[in-house]
Parts: C-alpha cells; structure tokens; sequence
C-alpha cells in the first residue's frame, strides 16, 4: 500500500501546525511586549513628575523656613540690640522692668531676656527673674574677648533642675570708654524654632530642623517628636559637600534611616542652616498605588491576550483552513479587541481624484462605540466628518490622512474638544493598513488629571491655595516683561502681618492656620483679578500689582489692604485684631528682575517694621547702601587677613643732628586683589568699629619687628621701629602680654621697639593708662605720643606718664612758614618735650625752609617727604644700605 499521499498529508498538517504556533508565538510576544511597555513607561513618567514635584516642593519649604527663621532671628537680635542700646545709653540706671512697662520686651512665655554683669552674674535688680550665672560660659568669654559687633548663637544648653534645654542668644556690653561691661542674653526654647511644622505639607514623615556647622542639631522635628541638641555629621545630613546649597537631594536621614528629599539653606552671616525634609515614601505613595493598579490591568490584559490567542491557536490547528476555522478565528479576534482597555477603530478612507479626503467606520470594539456613549450599529458605515464634524477643523483628519499618504505611524496625546466624544484627554496611536487606517486610542483623563494635581500642588500653597513662591516668581517674570513691552510700572508689595505669632503660640497652629486662610481670602477680595496674591510661607504674603500708572490710586489701595487686614477676625468665638507692615519696591525704578525687586520688597518691609510697625515705607537705595557697602569691606577685610593681603611700609626717622636714619615708622597698606593698593583712611575706621583692627594690630606689631629683626642680621644698623597702637587694641587686657610674646619669638630688643600712642588715648581713664604705660616701660621699650597739640592733654597729667617722645603733628608744621599761631605751636611742643626731657619729632616735613625752621628751634629729629616718603621693605633696606644722609647741623 502506498502511503506516500498520507505522509505528504501529515507533513503539511505538521509544517501549517508549526506555522500556526510560532505566529501566534510571535503575536504573544509583541503584545505583551507593547503592553509592558507601555504600563511601564505610564508608571515611569508619573514617578518622574513626582519625584521632581516632591523635590521642588522640598526646596520651596525650605526657602519658606528659612525666611521664617531669619526673619525670627532678626527679632531675637532686635530685641538684644534694643536692651544693649537702653542699658549703655543709662547705664546702672536702666532695668528691664523699664522696657516690659512700655511694652517693649517679647513674650516671657517664649523669651527669656536676662542682663549679666562682667563677672557673669545677673543682678536681681537688673533682671525680671532669676538667671544661672554665665560666668565661664562661652557666651560671655567671646564678648570678652572679642567685640566683633555680632549677636553670639550657642549650642544647646540644658536648664539646671529642669528637663528642658534653651539656646542663649547674646551681645556684648560696652562701659562708654568701650570696656567690656556685660552682656544682654535673650533664651529660647529650640522647638520655637520648629514650631511652624506643617502636617499638611511637610507629612508624618517629614523632617524640618536647625543645625550647626560645629556638628550639633540645635532642633529637630519630625511630625510630633522634637529631638533637641543632638549631635550631627553637618554634610552628611545636609548633602553639603563643596557647594553652598543642597537642592532637593534624596538623602538618607541618620537619625531614623528614612530616605528623604533634603534641602539645606546655611543662613546668611550665621552659623546655622535650616533643613527641610520630605519623605519619599509619603511623597511617592499616590504613585505606589496607581503602580500597583497598572500592574493589575497589565497583568488582567496579559492573560486576556494569552488566553485569546491559545485559543486561536487551538482553533487554528485543529479546523485547518476550513470556513469553520476562519470565522471562529474572526469571532476570537473580535473577542480579544472587546476584553481590550483600548478602543480599535478600522477605518476605510475615502479617495476623490486619486486623495483622500475622508474615513468611513468599518469597524470598532465594545470600548470604542463606549467613548462616543452609543452602540456599534450607530458607527459603522459612518463617515467620519459626520461623527467627528470639527475634524476638519482641529487638525484630526489632516493627522490621519498623513498617515495614508506617509505610511508612518502617528502618535500623539490631546486635550478632546469633541463633544461626541466622553473623554478629557486621549491618546492615540494611528497605523497604515491596506484601503486605510487602524486607530488605537486610550483614554488617559485620570493620568492627566493626576499630573494636572502634582503640578498645582507644586505651584500653590497647600493652606490658603494662593501661588507659591515658585509661581509668585513665573508670574512676576512676566508680568515685568510686559511690562518692559508696554512701559509701564509693576509694584512689589511685601505684607508681613503683626503679632501673629501671638495667636499660633496662644491658641495654636489650627487657630494660626484659620486666620491665615481668612487674610488670604481678604487679600485675594481686594485686589483685582490681573494681579497676584502668593503666600511666601509663616504670616507673609506678596502682591504683584502690574500696569500701576498713578502712585495715589495704589497708595490708596495699600491703604484698603491694610484696612482689610486689620478688621476682626473671629477665632474660637473671640475676636483677634492684627496690623501688618508693607514694604513696596517698583519696578523699573528699584530693580529690574524678580529677584531684585523681592529682595528690595523686604528691605523695605523691615523698615516698615522698625519704623513702628503697621505702616508702608517705600524702597530707597539709602535702606541698604551703607549696610551693604560695611559688610562688604568688612568681609573683604576678614579675608584680607586670612589671605595675607596687607603689608608694611616703612618711613624713615632722621637724626636732625647728625642726619642720619635713627628709626622707621611701620605703616599699614593693603594690596587688594582688585581694588589695588588701599589707604589705610579707607578701611581703618571700620577696622576698628568691627573689632578687626585687633589681628590687625597684632599682625602689624609683629611683622615690624620681625622686619627689623632681619635686617640687623642681615648687617644693616639697629633702628628703633615705632609701631602705631589703636584705640581697641590698647584696651586689650593682654595688651602687655602680646607685646612682650612678639619681642620673644622675633628676638628683637625690647630697646629698639617704640610704642605711639594717640594724644586722645591717653587722656581716657587716666589712672588705667598710667598703669599699662609703666606695664610697657617695664618691658623695656620706648612709648610716643603721637599726633601732639591736636587733643586735650592736661600738662599736670602729661609729666606723669612714662613717655619719651612727643610728635608734632603734621598739620602745625605744614604751616609753620606762613602762619605764626602754627609756628609759636611748633616752638611751644618742642620746648615743651626738652623741659620734660623728651625727644621732639616733627611729622610731614615736605619743604627745605619747614627743614630748617625746625633745626634752628632745636628738634630732634623729623620724618616726612623731603627726605623719603614711606618705602616697601625691599627698598627701605636699599636705602639704609645706600648710607643715603641729611645735611648735618653745623656746630
């Protein structure tokens, strides 16, 4: 029997049994892969978007927070600075019963503001309450020390017989001679400073704090647990490495292993920095859940898919290619699109003269006739533009004929502007196929209606709904660049409000945040709809006010705010009233971008503030100009010293008998890297003023005489250096100790050093000066009295210090020639120091006839530019090396 026809036959059943299965193989594959893909790449843009919304809002809290705790610490230092004022300008006479009847002293429920004397003790009649001695505290040992003109931060402090913890705030007391006379301290609990935490925005989870750059959380809170005065890695915490600003990094927070997104702010001229926390794990949970949905959909249209074609491959291979098996195979497929989350749409196109100009419904699923809320029977056969008439129009049909005409896929997601159709916002996804198109669409309202959340979330202030300050900044952006388009002016209102933090620490955050809904409401009613109402964070707000043209009419309507502002706000069936302080910058007059304007907006809301309170003070360049100028030079001054950018010049002293140089006059330059050579005229008023010229002073007394050290090894004659003292510096009470260490490690003879002194130093607490000058003689050095005849000298004091030199004074001996009062002064000094048996020497000696006036009265010697101005070291060794010489006195 010949059985070749039915192994043929098993052949081509087998061969079409392997072509079957590895097509639907194949189709398992793609669609799952598109399935996935697409689940994954939906999961993967919402965690971005929340993830980078989640940073955004970590950075604006903490911009937020650290205004609220500058602005905090602004009143802690105005309060000390407004004691330190009373208490130097009465002295002993002045208490702080004085200022807490005038109602001038903060709560003492949050504040403790204590007076302690130079011995650390607080005297009862001085203080409200009884206080620890601060005596070796290092609050009180800086000021001692240093009278830098800055407000003193400690660490964390525990209260003795008590389980609470402060942090002491404080500055230095003056006597009027400028003596260390005490100092005012104000304590405050350091969960004051967290006080402000926000379940709302910051979560259970969240993480706001305060935190030293010598290691130590000063506070830290996290929902209700307040952790006080513990120890910290400052970078690991904070994500600062080499940068000055940690962004919205994801950090792993020690204290409790929990991985949040961490700003850092170091505050300005302060060493604290303020921490913001936000924890992923709140941040992404909205997300985790929509994650675990998409994957059950994905996982459901999986199966679906699986079990479709499984059984489509049953059926293929077992009814062949019968008519059986191809309409089984139709009704699967028809199956497999109605289990589908998407809905398919065939559709034909319509062609008139060789184009396409329209589409007719060939065929769709249950989820397409769905989104037009009608059945199947109602779109098909159907053209397009009869379901779809604003197709036309909106660009749809021109989108689907391209694809007829390219052959490319078109995807795209739209906001829907059908009505026919029952969806916001659709994707779609078009593909060519013979005699038309198949569109695949997706309705993907909720994703956009999510994002569209995130994304106000990440403009809007949680509490009141009012713009953030990343939207205050777009919005501001604008409205000046329309304003530049359109010439005219945008108004920059600061609104701080007065005594709030009254109502949060009497009746709590819940009252606090009602009353702040209610201003927001106020604020937002009374301006108009073009401008902006945001809400920067604590009880601070900001308009932006655009197309202001007439300065009354907005004047007028600052007026109506504060009006709104201060109307009764009801709290707990009690009536609260409250003030508020506007400080206004306009652009283009005070600055020509947002961050110009806000800065100066503030400026000049803190005027408004020490101006009284409740009033609108404008913006004008003389707020801040000499703030800004001081601490500029200041700052350029701290690092002048640490940079090694001052140096000495050196002038000659010269012998008038014999002509030859006897000494030198160490004078201070500082070569600035941009500024060049600068006069000491220019920075050392300010110098003294911050406490500067003290490692000023030292540097300087210490270079003269390691100079002068060098060139005596160096072969050269011993000269006497003469090193200028200041006002600050001899009031050092280890003035003498200084000295006599800088004559040690130099190894210079205390002989060949010369101390001046100004003529008013000396003549300020004159037994005091008479004590360290005979502390100095001892030493056995040489004491001047510089600038002579310009102050007041007793002559029944002048013989009792330990001096040896008078200086006449540059301005009487410029005159000498043609002013007889000058001369008669000249003649009187000199005879004057002879009768006390000093040494006379003549300052700014220019001329040959100045010269010679002052040989024929008998000066001792002069020192000015006839014979050489002030010289770098280099050259003033050249010219004692050159032997160079005066003209002898003829004897």
């Amino acid at each position: 029997m010949d059985h070749t026809p039915l192994f043929k036959s098993n052949r081509r059943r087998r061969l079409q049994m392997v072509r079957v299965i590895g097509t639907f193989l194949l189709v398992a594959l793609l669609g799952l892969a598109v399935i996935w893909f697409a689940t994954w790449h939906v999961v993967g843009l919402e965690e971005t978007s929340t993830r980078e919304a989640a940073a955004q809002s970590s950075r604006e809290l903490a911009e937020a927070y650290e205004a609220q705790v500058i602005r905090n610490l602004g009143a802690i230092d105005q309060t000390l600075r407004l004691v330190k004022y009373a208490r130097e300008l009465r002295g002993r006479a002045f208490t702080l019963s004085d200022l807490k009847l005038k109602g001038l002293l903060p709560p003492s429920l949050v504040f403790d503001v204590g007076i302690a004397s130079s011995d650390g003790t607080y005297r009862d009649e001085d203080n409200l309450s009884p206080h620890p001695s601060a005596a070796g505290k290092p609050w009180l040992e800086n000021h001692r020390a240093f009278d830098a003109g800055n407000m003193y931060i400690s660490r964390v402090q525990p209260v003795a017989g008590s389980d609470t913890s402060v942090m002491i705030f404080s500055r230095r007391l003056n006597t009027p001679s400028g003596d260390f006379d005490g100092i005012v301290t104000l304590a405050v609990d350091p969960s004051y400073f967290t006080s402000s935490y926000d379940k709302k925005r910051i979560g259970e989870q969240g993480v706001i704090g305060l935190l030293g750059q010598d290691g130590e959380f000063r506070v830290r809170r996290v929902a209700d647990a307040v952790a006080i005065g513990q120890p910290v890695n400052y970078r690991q915490v904070t994500g600062l490495q080499n940068a000055q600003y940690a962004s919205g990094a994801l950090l792993v927070s020690p204290w409790d292993g929990l991985r949040r997104y961490t700003t850092a702010l170091p505050l300005p001229n302060s060493p604290l920095a303020v921490l913001v926390g936000l924890s992923e794990t709140e941040q992404l949970s909205t997300v985790m859940q929509h994650r675990h949905s998409y994957f059950w959909q994905a996982a459901i249209a999986s199966a679906v898919l699986l079990i479709v074609l499984g059984v489509l491959a049953v059926l293929s291979i077992r009814l062949g290619n019968s008519e059986m098996q191809r309409h089984l195979l139709q009704e699967t497929y028809h199956a497999a699109s109605e289990a589908s989350v998407e809905a398919f749409y065939v559709l034909d196109a319509i062609e008139v003269d060789g184009k396409v100009t329209d589409f007719v419904m060939r065929d769709t699923n249950r989820r397409g006739f769905t989104l037009f809320g009608t059945q199947k029977e109602s779109l098909i056969g159907k053209r397009l533009l009869e379901l779809l008439p604003e197709a036309a129009q909106d660009g749809l049909l021109y989108d689907l004929i391209r694809v007829v005409e390219t052959g490319q896929t078109n995807e795209k997601e739209w906001r829907n502007q059908h009505p026919a159709i029952r969806a916001e916002w659709l994707y779609r996804e078009v593909v060519p196929v013979k005699g038309g198109i198949v569109a695949i669409v997706r309705d993907i309202s909720e994703r956009k209606k999510l994002e569209i959340q995130v994304q106000y979330q990440a403009t809007h202030d949680t509490l009141t709904g009012l713009a953030n300050r990343h939207l205050l900044n777009d919005r501001l952006q604008t409205a000046i660049a329309a304003a530049a388009r359109q010439r005219h002016a945008v108004w920059v209102v600061f609104v701080d409000l007065d005594r709030f933090k009254l109502i949060n620490d009497t009746l709590g955050h819940k009252a606090g945040d009602h009353v702040l809904t209610v201003i927001a409401d106020r604020l937002t009613a009374t301006v108009r709809e073009s401008d902006t109402v945001s809400r920067l964070g604590g009880d601070e707000f900001m308009l932006i006010l655009p197309g202001a043209h007439e300065r009354a009419l907005f004047t007028s309507l600052l007026q109506r705010i504060m009006g709104v502002i201060s109307q009764p706000v009801e709290v707990d069936e009690k009536e609260f009233f409250l003030g508020c302080s506007l400080g206004v910058a306009i652009y283009p007059q005070d600055g020509d971008n947002a961050a110009e304007l806000i800065e100066r907006a503030d400026i000049a809301m803190y005027q408004a503030k020490e101006s009284g309170r409740n009033n609108i003070q404008f913006f004008t360049q003389e707020m801040n100009q000499r703030l800004q100028e001081r601490l500029q030079i200041e700052s350029a001054l701290r690092l002048a010293i640490e940079q090694r950018e001052f140096l000495l010049h050196y002038q000659p002293k010269v012998d008038l008998r014999t002509g030859r140089i006897v000494g030198a006059e160490a004078l201070i330059r500082w070569q600035h890297p941009e500024m060049g050579m600068v006069s000491p005229a220019k920075f050392i008023s300010l110098a003294e003023e911050s406490g500067l010229i003290v490692p000023i002073g030292k540097w300087t007394l210490h270079e003269a005489c390691r100079q002068t050290k060098a060139w005596i090894d160096a072969g050269l004659p011993p000269l006497k250096m003469a090193v200028n003292l200041s006002a600050r510096q001899f009031r050092e009470p280890d003035l003498v100790q200084v000295i006599a260490d800088t004559l040690h490690h130099s190894g210079l003879p205390a002989g060949l050093l010369e101390i001046e002194l100004t003529e008013g130093m000396v003549m300020t607490d004159v037994n005091h000066v008479i004590k360290v000058l005979h502390e100095l003689k001892a030493l056995g050095l040489t004491i001047a009295i510089d600038d002579f005849g310009t102050g007041y000298s007793s002559l029944s004091y002048l013989h009792k210090f330990p001096i040896d030199v008078l200086k006449v004074d540059q301005s009487f001996v410029r005159d000498i020639q043609s002013q007889e009062d000058q001369s008669l002064i000249v003649q009187s000094v000199i005879s004057l120091a002879h009768s006390l048996k000093l040494r006379a020497i003549a300052e700014g000696v220019e001329t040959e006839a100045q010269l010679g006036y002052l040989r024929h009265h008998g000066c001792d010697e002069m020192q000015g530019y006839y014979f050489s101005r002030p010289l770098p070291a280099d050259a003033f060794q050249a010219l004692l090396a050159s032997g160079k010489t005066l003209t002898p006195t003829s004897t």
